[in-house]
């Protein structure tokens, strides 16, 4: 609408019994836009105190929802969210009534989306900063987060129905990066983090949500002489939409950790690799770390699964007992460095259960006798006793090198 100029108005009541109003809204000066935090239930860490007998200051750590460099900033955004309203159409045909046909709405409130809906709303931050003290006495750290919004559903037959829910995300709230820095926002340590996606595990389940509506409305009066107005029952109407239900597998794939010194100069890099072999038990198979000297040190770790010809290795695996790794390896190259071994048993000293028994190590190169399951490694530890629970009650083991 525009000033100084006239609006005509036009109210028509088809039938008595009928009231209709009509509001305008005029601003006058020009409409500015400004962001603004958003409006939503549920609480967040603002600061966190904590106080010791020991000491007599308290320690303070307080929060920001923004990155260090703009701590008044909104980095909020929804994952998965209803509308504040939605309006459902209502079709509807009668002879009674002038027009004959004519389309009917209601306006609900996101509520209703809750009551038919398994999921919740949902939000996120994609920085986060933590004061060591009110203002960075004692410096901080930064973090950012990976944040993802859910699907929307597919609407297949009339008008989305709004109660559907959203086809799930994955990822949000993975940590991307951290920044640790000093009272003067110098940069001491960053980290940053990459994830690998490993498609052979997705699945997807589809659902669909359906929404029916149908009305009954009669009058007191005939107003059309010549036409039976009775109880009438509109035609029913139906909107079908679709969503996901998706399950995948991620992992951390790499981490870049550098570190400066006290003026944020002399960067010193340490690169980490996680790597996964066996994608019937997805346990981490090798993490390698390469630092600045060039050197690359590894670990390698065995499950039940990946020793089925080891003495009970099968019958962990067929009853889901992945974890702990049974077996590991360190590496600085090629070159061995140590080994750790836990074995397992089933008789009396273990209740006829299958748990663990003895634990072998030794640093490499050695001079220890092979022995057969085990190789060249000497007995640390050794689970004397259990009772018929499966509760340790006796132990013995000797002194670690």
């Amino acid at each position: 609408m525009e000033a100084n100029k006239d609006y005509l108005v036009k109210i028509s009541l088809p039938r008595p019994c009928m009231q209709s109003n009509v509001y305008f809204d005029y601003v006058k000066d020009p409409v500015t836009y400004e962001e603004i935090e958003k409006e939503i239930g549920g609480f967040r860490i603002s600061k966190v105190i904590k106080s010791s007998l020991y000491s007599p200051i308290p320690e303070i750590e307080k929060y920001f929802y923004a990155p260090k460099n703009c701590l008044t900033c909104q980095t909020g955004s929804y994952i998965n969210h209803a509308p504040v309203f939605y309006i459902r159409k209502l079709e509807r045909y009668s002879l009674c009534e002038t027009p004959n046909y004519r389309t009917l709405f209601s306006v609900a409130s996101s509520n209703l989306s809750r009551l038919y809906s398994s999921q919740n709303v949902q939000f996120g931050y994609e920085y986060v900063t933590k004061s060591y003290g009110n203002n960075f006495e004692n410096g901080g750290e930064e973090y950012r987060y990976y944040i993802e919004q859910d699907g929307l559903p597919i609407s297949l037959q009339n008008d989305l129905d709004k109660t559907t829910p959203f086809t799930n995300g994955f990822g949000s709230g993975r940590l991307l990066t951290q920044k640790i820095f000093d009272k003067n926002f110098t940069i001491l340590k960053e980290v940053s983090n990459t994830y690998e996606h490993y498609i052979a595990k997705d699945q997807s389940v589809t659902g669909y949500s359906a929404y029916r509506s149908s009305e009954f409305y009669s009058y007191i009066s005939v107003p059309n002489q010549g036409t039976n107005c009775f109880l009438i029952n509109s035609s029913d109407q139906f909107s079908l939409s679709k969503y996901y239900l998706k399950s995948q597998w991620h992992y951390l794939k790499e981490t870049t950790t550098i570190d400066f010194d006290s003026n944020g100069l002399n960067p010193i890099t340490t690169k980490t690799i996680n790597e996964y072999f066996n994608p019937t038990h997805l346990q981490l198979s090798t993490k390698k770390s390469f630092n600045s000297v060039g050197d690359t040190l590894s670990t390698r770790y065995y499950y039940p699964p990946d020793l089925l010809s080891e003495p009970n290795m099968l019958s962990l695996s067929e009853s889901n007992r992945i974890l702990p790794p049974v077996q590991t390896e360190s590496f600085n190259g090629t070159t061995k460095l140590s080994e750790q071994q836990t074995t397992y048993a089933k008789d009396a000293s273990t209740a006829n259960l299958v748990l663990p028994k003895s634990v072998y190590s030794a640093k490499f190169p050695n001079n220890i006798p092979f022995t057969t399951n085990v190789g060249n490694l000497e007995k640390k530890l050794t689970y004397d006793f259990y009772d018929t629970s499966g509760n340790l009650t006796h132990y013995t083991y000797r002194d670690w090198e």
